[in-house]
């Protein structure tokens, strides 16, 4: 009996340090992720948020429709655009949010890169709606503050 109990309080100390020390780790990466990310320009929002006025059609609620991959500028993009004008056509839209990868394969070079007409401009000209991006891994290749411009 009194080996079970040793047994026990072992293993019981020793997923409580195992537990400080996995703790211990991810805190601290966690932590050197965000140093990391501040230094390459993310998370530093508070001082250039610029403030956004969206006019819901319904006072109680934002229909909203949301795209992600769409960065070819392809007829499959082109498709996907029609759908898109439809529903909001049928069940109206008041923005649209891009999740990623708005721009293959390296993102923007400049502002004045000729993908944002061929892969947004001319792709989306008949949503007339404000659209809201996130950044993917493909958009932060290059020129990251053009597409942040755009919007």
């Amino acid at each position: 009996m009194g080996h079970d109990n040793r047994i026990r309080r072992t293993w019981f100390w020793l997923k409580i340090i195992f537990t400080i020390v996995l703790l211990g780790v991810v805190g601290a990466g966690g932590y050197k992720f965000h140093e990391l990310g501040a230094k390459a320009g993310c998370f530093l929002l508070p001082e250039n948020v610029v403030p956004i006025e969206i006019k819901p059609m319904n006072s109680d609620r934002i229909n909203f429709v949301a795209l992600g991959d769409t960065g070819t500028g392809d007829e499959e993009q082109q498709k996907v655009a029609n759908a898109v004008v439809k529903v909001c056509k049928k069940y109206g839209c008041d923005m649209v949010l891009m999740l990623g990868d708005n721009f293959y394969d390296e993102g923007l070079k400049s502002y004045l890169d000729s993908q944002f007409e061929t892969k947004f401009e001319q792709v989306y000209s008949q949503i007339n709606k404000s659209f809201f991006a996130v950044l993917g891994n493909h958009d932060v290749r290059q020129d990251v503050l053009s597409q942040v411009m755009h919007s």
